[in-house]
């Protein structure tokens, strides 16, 4: 268990090294830094134990910061798909269970608060981990299902905010982090409540620090990789689960059908001279900044007049890029990959399956039959 300790240790402190010496550094990046903070602290102290420095005082402690795993989850998450993300005041009391839990571990000392299993535990003991219980489990599932809901709202929306997909953009690997931590917990849960080590022929913590290291792994290596969405802004734009529905907003946005025929004008010209499809990054915030257009303007221009999404729109110039570049003499010396890419696409698969939706024939069938 020892080396597992030490995997997710020094992972954990390396990647939160890295994020919090990026430049720029925005919120969703001190979170995770703070994030992985706790990782290393709850990873120093059950190392401690294992080298054989027990102390219940030690378990007490990590087992207290692990608390604070699922708000620091969830806060992360909503300032990623936020477009003007902050930490309310309020936020803090998402980290008030772990606090109060915490002065009572201080309070008991080094007593036996989880390590006793099967045994007779004093009536302030039981209350204390009933009472922990009880929370754990309700905060499983409130966490669980909000950081779900903000990520299903940010995916549904992703087409009419972005021109390009990633596994980093649709934030799947969050969903992943998340269950590894639910199965982990669920584990730890178990075998601090109703198991007996000795009735095992290996140490049943193992499971749980097993996943537990993943989980520090997987923490470290995607949120390294994790860019951050939505760049800071001076408008007042709602974030996600402040979104209502397209339909709604429409009603009420005070768009003029005059003003959205001269948009939709700005918007063509716009695309046709300057060209800012090739940018493989491209997205609706940037060319709204770029026209000094509301975001919420270019996509009800975009899907009432064009009957297509942002996505849909861009890609669209990509493929005529691509389509006019693949017959152009002076590109027959580039592969179409490297076309592909110097249009504004940033995956060969995803290019291809464009292409072929919106021609009806791959790439290379196209330029056979044109040249």
């Amino acid at each position: 268990m020892i080396p597992l300790l030490y995997i997710g240790l020094s992972q954990a402190f390396f990647a939160a090294f890295i994020v919090f010496t990026k430049k720029p550094r925005y919120l969703p990046d001190t979170l995770l830094t703070l994030w992985l903070l706790m990782i290393v602290a709850e990873s120093v102290l059950s190392l401690y134990i294992e080298v054989g420095q027990f102390s219940n005082f030690a378990l007490n402690i990590s087992i207290m910061l692990l608390v604070t795993y699922l708000p620091f989850m969830y806060l992360y998450s909503r300032a990623l798909i936020s477009e003007t993300p902050r930490v309310r005041p309020t936020s803090l009391l998402h980290f008030a269970p772990a606090l109060i839990f915490l002065i009572i571990i201080l309070v008991l000392k080094d007593q036996a608060v989880f390590d006793k299993q099967g045994e007779k535990w004093p009536s302030i003991i039981f209350i204390f981990r009933f009472i922990f219980s009880t929370y754990f489990l309700i905060a499983l599932v409130y966490y669980v299902t909000k950081i779900f809901k903000q990520i299903r709202s940010h995916q549904s929306i992703i087409k009419d905010r972005f021109s390009y997909k990633s596994e980093m953009l649709t934030l799947n690997w969050l969903k992943f982090i998340l269950l590894l931590f639910v199965i982990s917990f669920l584990g730890l849960f178990a075998i601090g409540m109703f198991l007996k080590s000795k009735d095992y022929p290996f140490d049943p913590r193992l499971f749980t620090r097993i996943a537990l290291t993943i989980f520090a792994f997987g923490v470290s290596y995607f949120g390294v990789k994790q860019p951050t969405l939505y760049k800071p802004s001076t408008s007042d734009i709602p974030n996600v689960e402040e979104e209502e529905s397209e339909k709604a907003k429409y009603q009420r946005s005070g768009l003029t059908e005059k003003n959205a025929v001269g948009y939709l004008e700005k918007l063509s010209s716009f695309m046709e001279t300057s060209k800012p499809y090739l940018d493989p990054e491209l997205t609706i915030k940037d060319l709204g900044d770029q026209l000094d257009i509301s975001r919420h303007h270019i996509t009800q221009v975009i899907n009432e007049h064009l009957n297509k999404n942002f996505f849909q729109w861009i890609n669209d110039y990509r493929i005529e890029e691509v389509k006019k570049r693949l017959v152009d003499p002076k590109y027959h010396h580039f592969t179409i990959v490297a076309l592909a890419f110097d249009c504004g696409f940033n995956s060969k698969s995803a290019f291809n399956a464009i292409f072929k939706k919106v021609v009806g024939e791959t790439p290379s069938q196209y330029r056979r039959v044109q040249t």
